[in-house]
């Protein structure tokens, strides 16, 4: 798939360039705090090796900011990547339509996503005559006709559809410029098993192959495990816990 878009290795060097020669290389942005031997570390270097088996230079980038810094560098678009996030919203595509929709900057296209944050508002129309990333926010317009433009505006639509069959037949055609255009994020794995603890004589917590795909992990709008009936979970003994 890579040579097939002119992705090559040119010189003999074992990595891959762009098609006009100029060296391709990717780095993996990560926040120096997190922990040498932590999940997001470890998932970086997961990735680095394996994007370098197909030849594509991939460089560890930790940086200094940490915390709420490191965000606000993301949201300006100073990195090239992102990868201590987890795709765990739902159920619906609209009630958390962010992964979908940049509409924000903190997952992807940023520099679009603040742009949309301020349309509406009088700093619209503010500072355009500035490069993208010297505008507060740092924010740039999506390419007209582009797919983020497109999203956008199947999203609008489907704030003011009444109704839900039609409202699904717009996230389905979001859904569609994601498959057909994208993808515009990359995912490496999914439902990794999560460690749950369930204190000793509390009876009925499902486990993981009672659930479908063995359950939802880490999701922040789904809230696990509340959802699974815990008025029907039980002690066995009750008397040891009135």
């Amino acid at each position: 798939m890579l040579d097939e878009i002119g992705l090559k290795d040119v010189n003999g060097d074992g990595f891959r360039e762009f098609p006009d020669g100029s060296p391709l290389e990717l780095t993996l942005d990560y926040s120096a705090a997190e922990p040498p031997n932590g999940e997001h570390v470890r998932k970086n270097e997961l990735l680095a090796r394996d994007w370098q088996a197909v030849g594509l230079k991939t460089t560890l980038m930790p940086q200094p900011e940490s915390g709420s810094a490191f965000d606000k560098a993301w949201e300006a678009s100073k990195y090239q990547t992102r990868s201590n996030w987890e795709v765990g919203d739902g159920p619906s595509h609209l009630v958390y339509p962010q992964w979908l929709v940049p509409i924000e900057p903190q997952r992807w296209a940023p520099l679009n996503g603040n742009w949309y944050t301020v349309l509406g508002t009088s700093k619209a129309g503010e500072e355009l005559e500035k490069e993208p990333y010297d505008r507060t926010p740092p924010r740039e317009a999506p390419e007209p006709g582009g797919p983020v433009a497109r999203i956008w505006e199947l999203y609008d639509r489907t704030k003011v559809e009444p109704d839900p069959t039609a409202r699904h037949r717009l996230v389905w055609d979001i859904i569609k410029i994601h498959i057909e255009e994208g993808p515009f994020y990359a995912g490496s794995v999914a439902n990794p098993p999560r460690l749950v603890l369930v204190k000793k004589g509390l009876t009925n917590v499902p486990r993981r192959d009672d659930l479908a795909l063995g359950g939802f992990m880490n999701p922040w709008i789904h809230p696990t495990p509340a959802v699974y009936e815990p008025e029907t979970w039980y002690w066995t003994d009750p008397a040891a816990h009135a």
